[in-house]
C-alpha cells in the first residue's frame, strides 16, 4: 500500500509534458486551449442532460444518460489534468484517470449494447404521429357518440370526500335541464338542481360509492316547478383509478315517461277488461285448436261451483264436466261450425257442477282461422240458461197439465155435475200451480212478454197482457203502464218497414201453434235506446204468444268493434309500399300483403305454400338464404337482413331486400318468422352509377398526382437551376468587386479622383447586379416553397421585421391598434411587411420620416395596412411599381432592384390576397393587402 501511495507520489524524475513540446508558445497555447475548450464543452453536456431528466421525467432510458453523463465528466477532467500535466509531472493521477474513464465507457458500452433492441423498438416520429392521429379519430369517434346519443349523459367527479362534482353534460342532458356543460362544470347536485332532488340524487351517488358497483334504478324527477314531473331509468357506473379508489362515476339517463304512461293504460285497460268480464256474469273461455290448451275464466268457474284449480285447462277438462247426453251434440255442432258448415257457434248443453248438479249452459264463441283455412283459436262465452230453460220446461209442462185438465174438467161437465166439488178443488190446486209460474216469471232473468192476438188476420192486433220485470231492465224503460195497450203505441217502431217481419212471425207462431227462434235483430225508438236483441217466440193458449228475448247489444258492439280492429289492421297492412310477409317453420310462405303482386307481378294465392327461396334468381342467393332462414329457426340469432335478385312475372329483374326476425307463440315456441320485403331496385343502380363515378374520379386522381409529381420534378430541377445560375453570375461578380479594391489599393498613390470614382460606380454596378441575381431567385421561388403554417404573432414578427430595417434615429415606425395572431407560414408574410417596411424607409425624402402599420378585421379575411407620409407616388405609376424591374428613380441615384414589390404582388395573391396602392404626391403612400385568417 505504501510502495503504490509512494509511486502516485513519485514523479520528480519525469518530466513535464510541456517538455516534449519544447516549450514552444504556440504548440503549448493549442494545447491548452484546446484541452480546456475541451474539458468546459464536456463539464457543459452532462449538466444539460442532468437539466433535461429533470424536466423531462418520462424520458425513457435515463439510466443510460447519467452513465452518459459520468462518461463525459470523466473524459472533460481528463483534458483538464492534461493540461496540468504540461508543467506538472502528475502522470498517475492522469493514468488513474483515464482508468475510471475506461471503466464507465465500458459499463456505458455495455448497457447500451442490452438497450439496443429497446431503444430500437421505439416508435419512430411518424408511428408516434400515426398514433396520434389514432387517437384523435377515436376520441372525435368517442366525442360524436357522446353528443349524439338520445340518452343523457353526465360525469360527476367523486375525488373530494362526501362531495360530488359536475364535470361536463352532453347535449341531450343540457337540454333537459336547461343549463350548458360549462355552467355545470365544478358545480354540486345543490347548487343546480331542487333540493328534493338533489338529496335523492345525492343518496344514489352515495349508494354507488357503497357498493362499487354499477347501479340501476327508475326515479320521477322534476327540474322546475313549471314542468311536470318525468320518468327516467338511469345507470350509475363507477371507474377506479391504478389504487382501485373510485374518482368518477359516469351516468346515462333515458327517459321512460312514455313507457310508463303506456303501462298505466294498459293498466286501466286490463282494469275495465276484467270488470266487463265480471260484469255480464258469462264465463269467457280460449280454446288453442291446434295445441289443445284452454283458459277458462274465474267466472267460468264460479259459475259451476269450483275454484280455479279444480278444473283442468284443456279441451278434455271440459269434456268431462259436459252431460253424457250432450256430448255429441255439442261436438257436432262446433266441429260443424270450424268446418264452415254453419255460420256462428251457438248450443245449450249442460255442464256438472261441483255438488254433481248440472246446469244448462248457452255457448257462443268465434273461431280463428289460419291462411288454409284451418281453425286454429276459439273465444267464446258461457251463460248460466239454466233457469230459462227451467221456466221453459215449466211452461211446457204447465201448458200440458192445464190443457189436460181443461179437457178431463169438459168431460167431467158434460158427465155430471155431480164432480163439481172435485172440480172446484182441482180449479183451486190448478190456480196455485199458475201462482207458482207467476213467480218464476216474475224472477226469471230473461225479458218476457206475453201478447194477445185478438184478429188472426190482423197482424197489428196484437196487445200487450202481461210483461215480467226483466222485460223493462231490458229495455231500459218502464213499459208496466203500456198493458193492455197495442203493439204499436207500446213499440211505435215496430209496424215499420225494417221491423214488420217481426210482427209478421209473431202472427205466424200464434198460427201455427210452433216455437220460433227468430234469431238477433236491432230495434230502438224515442224511449228505448238502439240495442240488439236476441228473441224467441212461443205459443199459448186464446191466441197468446209469450217473446222471450235477451238483450245482446253489448256483445254486438263487442263483436263489430273485434271486426272493425281486424279490417284496419289489413288496411294498414295493405297500404304499405312494402310486402309484409308470414313464413312457417317448414320455410313455405304463409301471409304475404297486398304489395306482393304489385312488386314481383305474381298472385298471392298461388304464392301462398311455396317455399320462400322459388323467389330468389340466383342459386347462391337460395343457399344463403336457407342458411340465414335456418339460424334464425335454430336460435343462434333472433333475426336476418338479406339482399337478393328476383325475377318479376314479366321477365325483369329487381333488387329485394328482406328483413325477417323470428316469431313465438304465447308459450314461446317458434313458429317460424316474419317481417318485411322492400325493392331496393332503385337504390342498387343508384349505387352501380355512383361506384362507377368513383371508379373514374379514381382513375383521375391517378392523373393528377402522376402530373402533380412531374411539376414537382420540374419545380425542383428549376430550383437547382436557378441555384447553379445565381451561383455561376455571382462568383464572378465578387471576383470582380475583389479586384477592383485590390486595383485600387495597390494603386492606390497614382489613382485621380475621378478614377477612383469610377473604380467605386463599378463596384456599386457589381453589388447591384448580386442584389438583382438574389432578387430574381427569391421571384421565382415565390409560390414554389412550401413552408409549414404555424402560430404567427404578427406584433411579434413586426418588431423582428422592424429591428432588421434598422431605419434612422429620427425615424418612427408606429403600430396601431392590437395586430392578430394567424395560423399561417411565417416566412412569405415576414417578406411581405419586410419589403414594405424597408421601401417606406428607403425612399422616403426626410429622416424624420414615419410609418404607420394598422390592422381592420374583414370576413375571411385581415386587411393590413403600411402607410407613410412621404414624397408620395403620382397616379400613372401605381400599376408600374408592381412589374418586375420597374423603378421610379433611375438607379445610379439610388440603387434599387425593382424587384421587392414584385415579390410582395406575387406572395399575397399566392395566398389568396390582394394588395392595392393609395398614393398622391405630396401626401404619402398606403399600401394595402389582405391575408387569410
Amino acid at each position: 500500500m505504501l510502495l503504490t501511495l509512494a509511486n502516485f507520489i513519485a514523479t520528480a524524475s519525469l518530466m513535464p509534458h510541456g517538455t516534449c513540446y519544447l516549450w514552444k508558445p504556440g504548440l503549448v497555447g493549442l494545447h491548452l486551449v484546446s484541452d480546456a475548450v475541451i474539458g468546459l464543452s464536456y463539464f457543459s453536456i452532462p449538466i444539460t442532460l442532468i437539466h433535461i431528466l429533470r424536466k423531462r421525467a418520462d424520458i425513457p432510458f435515463n439510466g443510460i444518460f447519467l452513465l452518459f453523463a459520468a462518461f463525459i465528466v470523466f473524459c472533460g477532467t481528463g483534458h483538464l489534468v492534461d493540461i496540468w500535466t504540461l508543467w506538472h509531472p502528475h502522470y498517475w493521477i492522469s493514468g488513474y484517470i483515464r482508468a475510471i474513464t475506461a471503466v464507465v465507457s465500458f459499463v456505458t458500452a455495455i448497457a447500451l449494447t442490452y438497450l439496443i433492441p429497446q431503444i430500437l423498438a421505439l416508435p419512430t416520429p411518424e408511428k408516434l404521429q400515426e398514433e396520434i392521429e389514432d387517437k384523435k379519430q377515436k376520441e372525435q369517434f368517442l366525442r360524436s357518440i357522446y353528443e349524439g346519443v338520445t340518452e343523457a349523459i353526465f360525469v360527476v367527479q367523486t375525488t373530494n370526500k362526501d362531495e360530488f362534482i359536475y364535470e361536463s353534460i352532453n347535449p341531450v342532458c343540457e337540454k333537459l335541464m336547461g343549463i350548458t356543460s360549462k355552467q355545470i362544470e365544478g358545480k354540486t347536485p345543490e347548487e343546480i338542481l331542487p333540493n328534493d332532488v338533489a338529496l335523492s340524487i345525492r343518496e344514489r351517488y352515495n349508494y354507488c360509492l357503497s357498493i362499487g358497483e354499477s347501479v340501476s334504478y327508475e326515479e320521477c324527477l322534476k327540474f322546475n316547478q313549471s314542468e311536470e314531473c318525468s320518468w327516467w331509468i338511469t345507470n350509475l357506473k363507477p371507474l377506479f383509478d391504478e389504487v382501485s379508489q373510485i374518482y368518477r362515476i359516469v351516468g346515462t339517463s333515458l327517459n321512460i315517461t312514455d313507457r310508463k304512461q303506456a303501462e298505466a293504460e294498459l293498466q286501466k285497460s286490463e282494469e275495465r277488461w276484467e270488470l266487463a268480464l265480471q260484469g255480464t256474469g258469462d264465463g269467457i273461455f280460449d280454446w288453442n285448436i291446434k295445441e289443445n290448451e284452454a283458459f277458462f275464466s274465474t267466472q267460468y268457474k264460479e259459475m259451476l261451483g269450483y275454484t280455479d284449480s279444480e278444473v283442468e285447462n284443456s279441451y278434455q277438462g271440459w269434456q268431462n264436466l259436459l252431460h253424457p247426453e250432450d256430448i255429441d251434440l255439442t261436438e257436432a255442432t262446433w266441429k260443424a261450425y270450424l268446418n264452415h258448415q254453419t255460420p256462428q257457434y251457438s248450443v245449450e248443453f249442460r255442464l256438472r257442477c261441483k255438488d254433481n248438479s248440472y246446469k244448462w249452459i248457452l255457448a257462443r264463441g268465434m273461431a280463428q282461422w289460419n291462411q288454409n283455412g284451418e281453425a286454429i283459436r276459439m273465444v267464446g262465452s258461457h251463460q248460466d240458461i239454466s233457469q230459462r230453460k227451467a221456466a221453459e220446461a215449466e211452461i211446457v209442462r204447465l201448458n200440458q197439465e192445464l190443457e189436460a185438465r181443461v179437457k178431463r174438467r169438459t168431460t167431467q161437465l158434460e158427465e155430471s155435475n155431480r164432480h163439481k166439488d172435485r172440480l172446484i178443488e182441482s180449479e183451486k190446486l190448478a190456480r196455485s200451480e199458475i201462482e207458482i209460474y207467476e213467480d218464476i216469471v216474475e224472477n226469471i232473468q230473461i225479458g218476457l212478454c206475453i201478447w194477445q192476438m185478438d184478429d188472426l188476420d190482423d197482424i197489428t192486433s196484437f196487445r200487450l197482457t202481461t210483461i215480467n220485470p226483466a222485460a223493462s231492465q231490458m229495455l231500459g224503460v218502464d213499459i208496466n203502464h203500456f198493458v193492455g195497450k197495442p203493439i204499436e203505441e207500446c213499440f211505435p217502431n215496430v209496424l215499420h218497414r225494417e221491423h214488420i217481419a217481426i210482427v209478421e212471425a209473431y202472427a205466424e207462431v200464434v198460427k201455427s201453434k210452433q216455437v220460433k227462434d227468430l234469431g238477433e235483430f236491432s230495434y230502438g225508438d224515442d224511449r228505448i235506446p238502439v240495442s240488439f236483441f236476441e228473441v224467441t217466440a212461443f205459443p199459448l193458449p186464446d191466441n197468446l204468444m209469450g217473446v222471450a228475448f235477451n238483450n245482446v247489444g253489448e256483445r254486438k258492439r263487442m263483436k263489430n268493434a273485434l271486426a272493425e280492429s281486424e279490417r284496419l289492421y289489413r288496411n294498414v297492412v295493405n297500404s304499405v309500399k312494402e310486402v309484409v310477409f308470414q313464413i312457417a317453420r317448414t320455410g313455405i310462405w304463409t301471409f304475404l300483403s297486398a304489395a306482393w303482386t304489385e312488386i314481383t307481378g305474381f298472385n298471392i294465392k298461388d304464392s301462398l305454400l311455396e317455399s320462400f327461396t322459388n323467389l330468389m334468381y340466383a342459386e347462391e342467393d337460395k343457399r344463403k338464404g336457407r342458411e340465414l332462414f335456418e339460424s334464425v329457426i335454430s336460435g343462434e340469432q333472433e333475426h336476418f337482413q338479406y339482399e337478393f335478385r328476383i325475377l318479376t312475372q314479366d321477365g325483369n329483374f329487381r333488387w329485394l331486400e328482406m328483413y325477417a326476425q323470428i316469431e313465438h307463440n304465447s308459450d314461446g315456441e317458434t313458429l317460424g318468422v316474419y317481417g318485411t320485403l322492400n325493392d331496393v331496385t332503385q337504390r342498387k343502380q343508384t349505387e352501380a352509377v355512383l361506384q362507377a363515378r368513383a371508379d373514374e374520379l379514381a382513375q383521375i386522381n391517378l392523373i393528377l398526382l402522376q402530373t402533380t409529381r412531374e411539376l414537382e420534378k420540374r419545380n425542383k430541377e428549376l430550383d437547382q437551376f436557378a441555384y447553379v445560375t445565381s451561383h455561376d453570375l455571382k462568383a464572378p461578380l465578387r471576383a470582380i468587386a475583389n479586384l477592383s479594391e485590390w486595383i485600387e489599393e495597390d494603386l492606390q498613390e497614382v489613382l485621380t479622383p475621378d478614377t477612383q470614382k469610377q473604380m467605386s460606380l463599378l463596384r456599386g454596378r457589381v453589388y447591384r447586379m448580386e442584389d438583382l441575381i438574389n432578387g430574381l431567385l427569391q421571384y421565382s421561388r415565390v409560390g414554389r416553397i412550401k413552408t409549414q403554417p404555424e402560430t404567427v404573432v404578427v406584433a411579434q414578427l413586426l418588431e423582428e421585421v422592424i429591428d432588421s430595417v434598422s431605419p434612422p434615429e429620427e425615424f418612427t415606425i408606429e403600430i396601431v391598434g392590437e395586430m392578430p395572431t394567424l395560423f399561417t407560414e411565417k416566412i412569405p408574410l415576414q417578406q411581405v411587411f419586410s419589403n414594405l417596411i424597408n421601401n417606406a424607409v428607403k425612399h422616403h425624402n426626410r429622416l424624420d420620416g414615419k410609418v404607420t402599420i394598422s390592422v381592420r378585421e374583414q370576413d375571411q379575411f385581415y386587411e393590413f395596412a403600411v402607410a407613410d407620409d412621404g414624397k408620395g407616388i403620382a397616379e400613372q405609376y401605381h400599376q408600374r411599381i408592381f412589374v418586375i424591374f420597374q423603378t421610379l428613380e433611375a438607379r445610379d441615384k439610388r440603387e434599387n432592384t425593382g424587384i421587392g414589390l414584385a415579390i410582395v404582388k406575387r406572395i399575397v395573391e399566392e395566398v389568396g390576397g390582394t394588395i392595392t396602392l393609395e398614393s398622391q404626391v405630396g401626401k404619402g403612400t398606403t399600401f394595402r393587402f389582405t391575408w387569410v385568417k
